[in-house]
């Protein structure tokens, strides 16, 4: 594949306008957000883009990934070579295990520490990291140290698999859910993005700063502006959803902070960014193209809103899981026609 691809067709709100896109497939960094159950939307979004042939072309293209907690997750395989398909099997099969609500009630009596077993989440992850099809690539994934700081750990292609998947595994250790995992060179590690933004703050702010090509933003919650606050019934409900809107809702800081004025959408979208000059400001020649991707306002509430986020304990039959996979295709499918060449 060459440097540069071209891509004549972009589907608009008002129908499809053509005109040509440089775009640099050397340099394609996509970027995986945290969102708890919502991983769903992650691996139907995989599966589908790997369904059509321009999809496998744009995964092929995809020179570095990083992801934070279910970014990490779903992130580790892509990095590892995994297909989408496989990635959506494993979510579809069931989320962490059952009796919830016991297992919380035990952590909060101290009979327990953790309501799920790590070593249970990592042997999966290791059974499904068997299923390649695409070659490794770089990935760098967000955890939280012992200081409450997030940290972007790199593995190269050479890193070994056990540990990227130990580091996805610690990305996605909610404290008292999962148990802290050791994390070179970091220590005990848990949940990448408990005191910082949904994303993995640094890769992000460096691809901003000092990149061309282009960045993949994949979100599996809408952006800020777009999200209706919800109080579910029930103590524990409440308990476990406060507990995820503190850590999967708190927005794009990182965006926010690098491009101030900048105005969110609902859905997919995109804006160039130039960093050549200085710091980064957004432009309509800029060498960084950034492509927004988002469930909108109205998929999110089919698939339960933020009282979903938290359900981790949900199993092969869920009806909601499936919702989110759904959603997560959808995506694809209009990602695929705006940004990776197809024709309509």
């Amino acid at each position: 594949m060459g440097a540069y691809r071209m891509l004549p067709f972009v589907l608009m709100p008002g129908g499809i306008n053509t005109f040509t896109v440089a775009l640099d497939m050397d340099t394609v960094h996509v970027s995986m957000a945290s969102g708890g159950a919502y991983v769903g939307i992650h691996a139907g979004f995989w599966s589908q883009l790997e369904s059509m042939p321009a999809g496998r072309r744009f995964r092929r293209g995809v020179s570095s990934y990083s992801g934070s907690s279910a970014g990490a997750l779903v992130g580790s395989q892509l990095a590892l070579g995994v297909t989408g398909s496989a990635i959506s099997d494993d979510v579809l099969c069931g989320g962490l295990g059952k009796n919830k609500y016991l297992r919380g009630f035990a952590v909060y009596l101290g009979l327990k520490k953790e309501m799920y077993s790590g070593p249970v989440y990592y042997n999966r992850m290791m059974r499904l990291s068997l299923h390649t099809a695409y070659r490794r690539v770089p990935i760098q994934i967000a955890v939280t140290d012992a200081m409450f700081e997030q940290k972007c750990v790199p593995y190269g292609t050479r890193a070994e698999t056990s540990a990227i998947v130990n580091a996805a595994v610690a990305s996605a250790s909610i404290p008292w859910v999962l148990p802290s995992r050791p994390v070179e060179p970091h220590g005990l590690c848990v949940d990448g993005s408990l005191t910082r933004s949904s994303f993995p703050d640094d890769a992000v702010v460096d691809t901003i700063r000092t990149k061309s090509g282009t960045l993949v933003l994949l979100n599996c919650i809408p952006w800020p502006g777009f999200r209706k606050s919800t109080q579910p019934r029930g103590f524990m409900s409440r308990l476990v959803n406060s507990y995820g809107n503190a850590l999967y809702c708190h927005g794009m800081e990182v965006i926010r902070e690098e491009l101030s004025g900048i105005k969110f959408r609902d859905g997919i979208f995109d804006l160039r960014i130039d960093n050549q000059s200085g710091s980064p400001v957004v432009s309509d020649t800029g060498n960084l193209r950034v492509i927004m991707v988002a469930p909108t306002e109205a998929q999110y509430d089919l698939c339960g809103g933020n009282d979903s986020i938290a359900l981790l304990d949900y199993t092969r039959t869920s009806a909601m899981q499936r919702r989110m996979t759904s959603q997560g295709r959808l995506m694809a499918n209009e990602f695929a026609v705006r940004y990776c060449g197809m024709e309509l």
